[in-house]
């Protein structure tokens, strides 16, 4: 994969699809979080030992950059605590975007 290709959907109960919102984002990898259960711990959270919060998920900064430089959480793994005990000032902004890069591949 290298591409996600998604749109954009409108408010619950429907969340239909906004028509002409299509987008792509170039990505190596995408892992989907969903559901309300928390992350699961025994797999890949363990082996890179990313920090947790005293629910469980990945904790955060205000990026949403875990306690490994260059890994981040997003969604239910990452959020769940912000969404259910109220708001907090580092919730209600929109995540910024990433300026890390991967590193140069080596010369041939």
């Amino acid at each position: 994969m290298n591409q996600l290709h998604a749109l954009r959907i409108g408010p619950p109960p429907k969340f239909e699809p906004i028509g002409g919102s299509e987008f792509t984002i170039e990505a190596d990898l995408v892992l989907l979080a969903m559901g309300f259960l928390g992350p699961v711990k025994n797999g890949m959270i363990e082996q890179l030992g990313v920090a947790l919060d005293p629910r469980g998920n990945v904790a955060t900064d205000g990026d949403y950059m875990s306690s490994v430089p260059g890994v981040f959480a997003a969604a239910i793994c990452a959020a769940a605590s912000r969404w259910w005990s109220g708001p907090s000032p580092k919730a209600a902004k929109p995540p910024k975007a990433s300026t890390a890069s991967s590193p140069a591949p080596p010369a041939a």
